[in-house]
């Protein structure tokens, strides 16, 4: 019943806990180019509105009575997961909810995820008695015809456009990404539930000494990032403290990161289909291939033939390709240039 404002747009990312991924590019980059837009930031992190309202950016607490106004006459809500979890849920009706997604799906997403998002569907009450909660997004971006089709399916959505994502505009930007030192950085994706805390070292082989040993010769630094949903074992952290060619990074955004990476190890991360703009190797972990693809999510492609990497079984495979791909980063380049091209 309120008139929206064309001029208003609310963005919103990671369940309200992140001020990142390409709901943050967009966000700046209207706020550069397009200054007659009034942008808001929704989140429940008090550290990142210290942040954004330090840079003179319009920031809210989710559900504050500020925030409630503000999208009672917003017409557009931007965000990487879905309005409910990012934004404020009231805005699936009157506002246009813009999905910009987290990643060209290498799993199974949406109404495709039949091993966990069809159950949970099916037994929404919440769905049932309140049929206008459920989102209907207006508009999809996507980086090519290929992930285009996926999110067709996934999201039940025909107006899906292919923009490339905001994030990774930062392969471009005239500002340079000159290492001091080379850096691997592991990019898992993640595992079980919500904030759970899980060990992906001990149990497939991480000899601590023999890699700070390799490591420390190489003169090489290993970042290890957890996916936002899951957090370190509590004897990781403390077992490792003590090694400075390791390092467990928490609130700096992927994006950051990946620009200023020699080499990338994931599993089943989206995030490698971002790292082939780099051109640079990636090693692939599958260690535990045949446990997640029955228990956690089903994958779109078959794993062998996506990955332009060498597979390996565990730790120890791992560390012997980052000294080969040290020597020399050219191996794998035909392959990776295939899947980028795709």
């Amino acid at each position: 019943m309120i008139p929206k404002d064309e001029n208003i747009w609310v963005f919103g990312a990671w369940f309200g806990k992140k001020y990142a991924d390409n709901s943050r590019y967009l966000f700046e980059y209207i706020n550069e180019f397009h200054p007659q837009i009034r942008t808001i930031w929704l989140t429940d992190n008090d550290e990142v509105i210290k942040q954004l309202v330090s840079r003179g950016n319009e920031v809210y607490k989710r559900y504050s009575l500020k925030a409630i106004l503000v999208g009672f006459k917003a017409k557009y809500s931007i965000f990487v997961h879905s309005n409910e979890s990012d934004c404020m849920s009231f805005m699936n009706n009157g506002a246009k909810l813009i999905q910009l997604w987290h990643g060209i799906p290498l799993k199974k997403i949406g109404n495709d995820d039949l091993l966990k998002f069809n159950a949970k569907k099916h037994l929404n009450l919440k769905n049932l008695i309140f049929p206008f909660s459920i989102e209907h997004n207006y508009l999809c971006i996507s980086a090519s015809e290929e992930d285009k089709l996926k999110f067709i399916t996934a999201f039940n959505s025909k107006r899906v456009v292919i923009t490339g994502y905001p994030r990774n505009d930062n392969y471009y930007r005239s500002k340079s990404f000159n290492n001091k030192q080379f850096t691997v950085t592991y990019l898992p994706t993640f595992r079980d539930n919500f904030d759970d805390k899980i060990d992906l070292f001990s149990d497939f082989g991480f000899q601590i000494e023999k890699w700070n040993e390799t490591l420390r010769n190489l003169d090489i630094i290993l970042n290890v990032k957890l996916h936002p949903v899951n957090k370190q074992k509590d004897s990781v952290l403390k077992n490792y403290s003590e090694y400075k060619c390791i390092n467990f990074l928490n609130e700096i955004d992927v994006s950051d990161i990946l620009p200023n990476t020699d080499i990338l190890i994931t599993d089943y991360s989206s995030v490698f289909f971002d790292y082939l703009l780099a051109n640079k190797p990636i090693i692939f972990a599958p260690f535990d291939y045949k446990k997640y693809i029955t228990k956690d999510r089903e994958l779109y492609y078959d794993y062998n033939k996506t990955t332009p990497g060498p597979k390996c079984k565990n730790w120890e495979e791992v560390l012997e390709w980052i000294i080969k791909f040290k020597e020399n980063q050219e191996l794998f380049n035909k392959e990776r240039i295939i899947i980028k091209n795709i």
